[in-house]
C-alpha cells in the first residue's frame, strides 16, 4: 500500500484488545504499510503487549468518563 507520493501508508491503531491485535498482525504483514502506533486504555491489552515486542510505539491511558461536550 504505497501512497500516491511513493511513501508508505502510515497507520495508527485505536483499540488494543483482540480486534486491535488482529489489525496489528494484519497491517504488520502488508508491504508498504508503516504502523506509527497503537492506543489502548488497558495497559495489559494483548495488542499493546504484542506491539511493544515488535517495537511499535504504544500509548495507553485510562479514560474516566466522557470526553468533550456532554450536553
Amino acid at each position: 500500500m504505497i501512497g500516491s507520493l511513493g511513501q508508505p501508508t502510515r497507520v495508527g491503531i485505536i483499540g488494543a484488545g483482540h480486534g486491535g491485535q488482529a489489525l496489528l498482525t494484519a497491517f504488520s504483514g502488508m508491504p508498504g504499510v508503516q504502523i506509527i502506533g497503537i492506543f489502548g486504555s488497558n495497559p495489559e491489552a494483548p495488542g499493546l503487549q504484542q506491539a511493544a515486542a515488535m517495537g511499535v510505539p504504544v500509548f495507553a491511558t485510562a479514560c474516566r468518563g466522557p470526553v468533550g461536550p456532554t450536553g
